[in-house]
């Protein structure tokens, strides 16, 4: 006579009818407790609330069993309506205020099913984007995730089903979750279905302090997110960073009350592919790059790109200038009472007024030199990025040198902050400009790129 497994002893109850509903539940959870707890547990993190929610799956099951059609569809009936208890229990949890709106992302379930009878969320699972994806994936790729995500199998478990070593579970699913992410993130899957996909595969980064330190070890390299990153007072944007398995592949999307920014700094081309699901859709940003090419016809498959400048990064070491003896310099310090200094040079003026609203005024270096009467003929301001010895030449302008005065002047000005041991960087936001530094000294050692950006 046959011996069945417990999952094919209740399957053939279900199929036969031939137990009792009450025996016939004993087996079923018998079989789906744990994982369902566990399931469960995943997602609220909560043992007591996790504790409820299973028995409510199995009361709402008990109750409607009689609409299962397919028992070979247990597993993902019950799976089904634990999902549809875990988005009512966030739901009711955010109208209460207890968590800052709905937002896990449970992947097998990507359409909205709180209001839906339990009979009905199979069907509708299985009508789904998502669930057309992962059977068009191979059973093999797909099998160890599956039961995994679907049933709760524990590694250990899903190596005796499957026959296999642990370890090679644990690199299988690693392998699979990465073809399964890439299927999702084509540009036919729905635009929701793709930000889900992308929000499980990155990591929202909260300790930017510390991806900042990161980024710090190779700042040449990294300068323009590290600026992104930087700390400022009366900050008045929201900003989100995400990490795609390191700190070589970051998105910071920054919005400010005038304009959106998107900032990528990405090795890996997957990590591009993610990051620009994030971008909320149908939303105009200013989209910038760094750190490495600009794979263009990748972000035009996801939305309308408009490219419009290359900036080059120019760095100037210390031994390249020498001060020049015909030209003063003097220092001037950052405070509120020198501002008014400025205040017949409208863009000058604005600029420091930011910059001391900003940041702390000891991280603003401003130099200036002057004719016999005191009148301001050019200046300079600089920036320290705090990023190892990196100073930025944050602008400079010319009010009445002559072209060779002004080149003097500048060259006068770096010179005197290469001294105290600064790196000077700039990026020009001209071809004149490029050019003007080049013949100062100044050197690229980074680059990126920017245009107007609208996702599909």
């Amino acid at each position: 006579m046959k011996t069945f497994s417990k999952n094919e002893q209740v399957v053939a109850n279900l199929a036969q009818k031939e137990s009792s509903k009450d025996a016939l539940f004993e087996l079923i959870i018998e079989r789906y407790y744990l994982r369902l707890n566990r399931f469960i547990l995943s997602k609220v993190s909560n043992v007591f609330d996790a504790e409820d929610l299973t028995q409510e799956v199995f009361e709402s099951a008990y109750n409607s069993i009689d609409s299962l059609k397919d028992p070979n569809k247990l597993h993902l009936w019950l799976f089904g309506i634990a999902n549809n208890k875990i988005k009512m229990y966030y739901r009711k949890k955010s109208r209460k205020g207890n968590v800052e709106g709905f937002n896990e992302e449970i992947l097998y379930n990507l359409t909205d099913t709180q209001n839906l009878p339990d009979e009905e969320v199979l069907s509708d699972f299985e009508q789904s984007d998502l669930y057309s994806i992962i059977k068009a994936t191979p059973k093999r790729i797909r099998e160890p995730l599956e039961l995994q995500t679907l049933e709760g199998y524990s590694y250990q478990e899903i190596a005796n089903t499957l026959q296999i070593p642990k370890s090679t579970v644990r690199g299988r699913i690693y392998q699979t979750k990465k073809q399964f992410a890439a299927n999702c993130l084509k540009p036919s899957t729905p635009k929701e279905v793709r930000e889900q996909i992308a929000k499980l595969i990155t990591k929202r980064e909260k300790n930017l302090s510390g991806l900042r330190e990161e980024l710090l070890k190779d700042h040449f390299a990294n300068i323009t997110m590290i600026s992104v990153l930087e700390p400022i007072k009366n900050q008045t944007y929201i900003q989100q960073v995400y990490v795609y398995e390191s700190a070589k592949n970051v998105i910071s999307i920054r919005i400010e009350p005038n304009i959106k920014n998107v900032n990528i700094k990405y090795k890996d081309v997957d990590a591009l592919i993610a990051f620009l699901q994030l971008i909320p859709q149908y939303t105009r940003c200013f989209l910038a790059f760094s750190g490495t090419s600009i794979h263009y016809e990748i972000i035009k498959q996801f939305g309308e790109y408009i490219d419009t400048k290359v900036a080059y990064g120019l760095f100037l070491l210390p031994e390249w200038l020498q001060p020049h003896p015909l030209i003063e310099i003097r220092e001037v310090e950052a405070n509120e009472e020198n501002l008014k200094l400025f205040r017949g040079y409208e863009y000058f003026y604005d600029s420091v007024k930011f910059l001391l609203k900003a940041f702390s005024a000891d991280r603003i270096k401003i130099c200036v030199t002057v004719d016999s009467t005191g009148t301001i003929m050019a200046g300079a301001i600089f920036f320290d990025h705090l990023v190892g010895r990196m100073m930025d030449l944050y602008l400079c302008e010319n009010f009445s040198l002559t072209n060779t005065e002004f080149s003097m002047f500048l060259a006068s000005c770096i010179t005197r902050m290469s001294q105290k041991g600064h790196v000077i960087s700039d990026f020009p936001d001209s071809t004149s400009r490029i050019e003007f530094l080049k013949g100062l000294g100044f050197r690229r050692l980074a680059s990126h790129v920017g245009g107007w950006y609208t996702p599909k």
